[in-house]
């Protein structure tokens, strides 16, 4: 009996020692399984000398980008123009005679174009007096410029079209004073506050022609503010501008209305021509007038092309200005 105990016990001491190594086996198989299954020793392997390994990728950034440098192309003619128009073609002050006389014809043409075309000043409000073509103007109505009763009104160059003159006597109740040596036919008749007489303005007085200094000592109005001058004089404004700025006519005047004409022919342009007006256009601005607005006239004798700008320009500017020594304080 004790004998087969022994027996047994032997066999099952047998039969785990056998099992156990054969769980040894087992592991040691999985474990060289995993090991050559496993990334991580996958990414160890060193790399075979058949394969190249992949170039770097790179990711272009914002903040630096390359830029491929665009070929100037070459400069046209008109390229050249707006250059000169751009460099020389200052729209608030025109330069003293010494710099002038240093500018070509094509840059002073384009200073005269740039200048005209443009404004100094804002008015906030202008109201259109009289036609809404030829003849027609627009008074600054801001309270610093606006006429105010008793207001005087000097409108030369009528030629039958009195619409400008009847607004601003119905609107703003002003003394209207029309003048206009050559006008066809008898007087028409006016509303009231409206009187014209067959007279013109000029650089001297002869005939039918008068200065603005005289013409205000006929009316009796030497010492009067004139609060709208307007000049529509078929190119003699430059004859009766250069007696205005000599006898300094202006300073008692709070808008001023010029309609400018310059040579109707491109081919006329000369630079003589130029300095001069030039020259009076800047001895208006420093006695204060500033532009705040500018109708070109496109009629068939003022559109024309320019020496120096690039696109149609016309030879007739309506610039409307206000006085600042007459600022009213609001």
């Amino acid at each position: 009996m004790a004998d087969g105990s022994r027996a047994k016990s032997l066999r099952i001491i047998l039969a785990l020692l056998a099992a156990f190594a054969s769980g040894l086996m087992l592991g040691h198989h999985s474990s060289r399984v995993a090991e050559k299954l496993s990334p991580a020793s996958q990414l160890a392997l060193p790399v075979s000398r058949s394969l190249k390994p992949n170039p770097p990728v790179h990711t272009p950034t914002r903040s630096s980008p390359k830029l491929q440098k665009v070929p100037a192309k070459p400069a046209t003619v008109m390229d050249m123009k707006m250059e000169v128009l751009r460099e020389y073609g200052d729209t608030h002050v025109i330069p003293d005679q010494a710099t002038l006389h240093t500018y070509s014809l094509v840059q002073l043409s384009a200073l005269w174009h740039s200048y005209l075309d443009h404004i100094d000043i804002v008015c906030k409000r202008h109201l259109r007096m009289g036609s809404l073509g030829d003849g027609g103007y627009e008074i600054c109505d801001d309270i610093e410029w606006r006429p105010i009763r008793p207001c005087i009104v000097y409108s030369f160059g009528i030629r039958n079209d009195f619409s400008f003159d009847d607004d601003v006597a119905t609107v703003y109740g002003c003394d209207v004073f029309s003048f206009d040596p050559y006008t066809y036919g008898s007087s028409p008749k006016q509303p009231d506050h409206v009187t014209f007489f067959r007279k013109g303005i000029g650089e001297t007085t002869h005939g039918n022609i008068y200065t603005l200094s005289d013409l205000k000592k006929m009316l009796n109005h030497t010492e009067a503010v004139i609060d709208v001058l307007k000049i529509d004089i078929e190119e003699n404004e430059w004859a009766a501008l250069r007696n205005l700025i000599k006898e300094r006519q202006l300073i008692n005047v709070r808008q001023l209305f010029i309609e400018y004409h310059h040579l109707f022919y491109a081919k006329d342009e000369t630079r003589e021509t130029f300095l001069s007006r030039l020259a009076q256009l800047r001895a208006v601005q420093e006695l204060g007038f500033l532009i705040f607005y500018t109708h070109k006239y496109y009629f068939n004798t003022c559109t024309r092309k320019s020496v120096a700008f690039p696109v149609v320009r016309t030879s007739c500017y309506e610039v409307h200005y206000v006085n600042v020594n007459f600022m009213r304080e609001t």
